[in-house]
Order: structure tokens, then sequence, then C-alpha cells
């Protein structure tokens, strides 16, 4: 797998850019502070904003109180904004209808309760950075410990909008690259044809709360009707020559010629904007 990271704009308008998803010629961007849902063209230019909250301004949702929307995913005409779960606040389901725009709210303390059940994991372990969907199945990648929790959509649905426990997990854990002593740690991901793709940042941090120094971002691909066990491939990601330093959250496929796949991502700047990058991934 080679990635060429061919352009990267700033867009001012977005803050801290966290997920993006690919419906019908048009991206959709969250930011994990931001009270609106952005549509965009595929140059980057912002189209329109869905209100996804009623804050008191447009400006960026303080820490404390943001619901941290770091992990993005689209079941048909819906998009679904996933909270991190790393703090109380921040176990909040939004799913947008992305033609009619209307919004709604559902909890997800009971659903994540029930995937730290099933997998062992503690509070300070489960920070969900990225979400996609596949056959039918949902895809979380949870940041905390580079694991991937696989959970049928019906019974995802049953959970969230009827309040049904959750039964069955399939849990995957990955190894991911290391530079300067900091592990590699899941971002974002989407999935084209039967490849999840993957993107996942290096930040000097020691918890998930704080920022930290970006070291490097990497992009990595997984074989779901393979071994989805292993990761196929991961490479770290260059812009003019020298390794990218921004931290890539968001990705998702646009189109596919041949063996080359075209992406649009987004990184989150941790100043109040957001990069918008067009890759190209030949496997």
């Amino acid at each position: 797998m080679k990635v060429n990271l061919k352009k990267s704009s700033l867009i001012n308008e977005i803050p801290s850019g966290s997920g993006m998803e690919y419906i019908n010629g048009e991206l959709f961007v969250c930011g994990d502070d931001a009270s609106f849902l952005y549509k965009l063209a595929l140059d980057g230019s912002i189209l329109n904003k869905i209100k996804v909250f009623d804050w008191k301004d447009e400006s960026r949702i303080p820490k404390a109180l943001k619901p941290d929307f770091e992990a993005m995913a689209v079941d048909g005409d819906d998009v679904l904004l996933f909270g991190s779960g790393s703090l109380t606040q921040r176990n909040l389901l939004v799913k947008i209808n992305s033609k009619s725009e209307i919004v709604k709210e559902y909890s997800l303390e009971k659903f994540y309760a029930g995937i730290k059940n099933k997998s062992g994991l503690t509070d300070d372990d489960f920070n969900l950075e990225g979400a996609t969907v596949f056959n039918h199945q949902l895809l979380l990648l949870n940041r905390g410990d580079n694991s991937i929790f696989t959970i049928s959509l019906n019974e995802f649905y049953a959970c969230v909008e009827k309040g049904k426990e959750l039964s069955n997990v399939t849990i995957s854990k990955y190894f991911l690259p290391i530079i300067d002593g900091c592990n590699a740690s899941f971002s974002g991901a989407c999935v084209t044809d039967d490849y999840l793709f993957f993107c996942a940042s290096v930040e000097k941090t020691s918890d998930w709360i704080n920022d930290g120094e970006i070291l490097g971002s990497f992009i990595g691909l997984i074989h779901l009707c393979g071994n989805i066990n292993e990761i196929s491939e991961c490479e770290q990601v260059f812009y003019e020559g020298k390794p990218y330093l921004g931290k890539i959250e968001g990705l998702c496929a646009i189109g596919k010629k041949g063996n080359t796949i075209e992406m649009k991502a987004i990184c989150d700047n941790d100043d109040g904007r957001s990069t918008f990058l067009e890759i190209e991934i030949v496997i």
C-alpha cells in the first residue's frame, strides 16, 4: 500500500474536525466540540451546516461540557455521531437524517456499559475514536487499547432505542506502530469494498482528555473478508517529503480507479480550526 497526501488546506470555520463521511457526492464533517454538522463539497468548501445543539452561540463547546463526537458512521441516509465515552457527559448518540436534517438524541450509557462488561475494559481504557458500518454490522474503534468492537446493527439499535441488554460483541485487539516510545492509536475509520481503512495518530499525552504534541499519523487497512484480527498494512503519512504532523481524525473513500482509491480526510488542529486533506491510496 502506498499513501500519497496530495493536498492540505486549512478550514477556519470548522472547529476540531473529528469525523468525516461521504453520502451522495457530499462530505459530512463533525467536530468534537462543534454544535453543527457540516456539509462540504468535495473541494472542502462548506455548503451548509446542520444545527445539532442549541448552544448559546456558535463558538466551541467548552471541554468540560462538550459531547466529544470522535466517531462517526453512516447507516443509509442517517449520520450517526458517537460520543467518545471517555467521560459521563460523552455517552451520547446523535442521529441526523442527511435528507430531512431531523436530529434525534439517544443515551449510549447502557450500550457502552455493555461493551465494557463484555471486553473487561475500565472507564480509563474506553475512548471511542472511530466508527463505520459493514455488512449490517457496526464497527467501533477504541483508542484506549486499539481494539475494534463489532456489533450487529439490529442489536445496537435494540439496545440504544429500546433499552435491551447488549449480548454479543466481537472484540479484536491490534498492535500499531510506535514513534519515540509513544504508540499510535486509532482515530478514525471507513470501509470501501471489503477493506477497513483506519487512521491512527501518535500523540504525546498521558491521558485522553488533554491534547499533546503530534508525532505522526498513519493510515492502515484490515481485510474484513480475510483475517480481521490482523492489520494487513499500515503506512506513515508523509507530505512534501516529511512526516505529516497533523492529527488525522476522520477519512472516507470517495472513488476508486483500478488499484487507486481517492480519499478525503479531516484533521483536528487543537486550536479551533481543522485541516482538509486529499489523499490517494494505491493498493
